[in-house]
């Protein structure tokens, strides 16, 4: 079974959008809450009563923690998958998805056994999915045309290091560049798989966010990326 993870932080119109996309798919799926403050965890606790969630829908708190803190968590859970071949769906709440969409992401990663990421086509119109699809190798992050990093599946089992992220300097952005680069040292590709439709809000998730602490945030990750090599040297 697919594992997914979900950090939020408030905004249960959002994350109630992405459960109603995920409860006819076949997941397990943990809710991380980074210290939500509305009705989310009310909300929370009523889904998880509710077929078809039974037992397949958990969350825990994990309040003032990174979205990179909150992904590493997310990843080792996943692992515990009893799957020898597990897979992980790493999401914003902010994500809408087609059904069909995990299935078609895993198929992604089983076509290759060098695959290691697989995520949507962010370009492919939504109502056009009729469940075909290819898979095109890419590079980098959305910037670089590669992935996606509000949301993408990874082949778990093919990857050697512990945490997921290892490096947490990186407060809210270029962690999936920092990912994703380690991926491709160690040998992983990644694959878009095209015509797999997703919606998305942009930086619906950074919304909770003083624009103040935001701007500062951004600043300070884009510095730690671009002066990557010179603080590792």
């Amino acid at each position: 079974m697919i594992s997914v993870v979900v950090p939020v932080k408030n905004q249960w119109a959002h994350t109630h959008r992405l459960l109603q996309c995920l409860a006819d798919q076949p997941c397990r799926v943990l809710v991380i809450d980074n210290g939500s403050t509305d009705h989310t965890l009310m909300m929370l606790r009523s889904r998880q009563r509710r077929p078809p969630w039974i037992g397949r829908l958990s969350w825990t708190r994990m309040p003032g923690r990174t979205i990179y803190e909150m992904w590493n968590h997310g990843f080792d859970w996943a692992s515990q998958e009893r799957d020898a071949a597990w897979r992980v769906l790493m999401t914003n709440n902010d994500i809408r998805l087609p059904p069909g969409a995990l299935g078609a992401l895993e198929r992604a990663l089983n076509h290759d056994r060098d695959a290691w990421v697989a995520y949507p086509d962010y370009d492919a119109p939504w109502d056009a999915w009729r469940g075909h699809t290819t898979h095109r190798e890419t590079r980098g992050v959305l910037s670089d045309g590669g992935m996606f990093g509000a949301c993408f599946m990874l082949a778990g089992h093919r990857i050697p290091w512990r945490p997921l992220v290892t490096d947490l300097t990186y407060e809210w952005w270029y962690g999936d560049n920092h990912l994703a680069e380690e991926i491709e040292q160690h040998g992983g590709k990644q694959y878009r798989v095209e015509g797999l439709p997703v919606q998305h809000v942009n930086e619906g998730t950074a919304s909770t966010l003083d624009p103040s602490i935001l701007y500062g945030m951004k600043y300070r990750d884009r510095h730690r990326w671009i002066n990557r090599y010179e603080r590792n040297t």
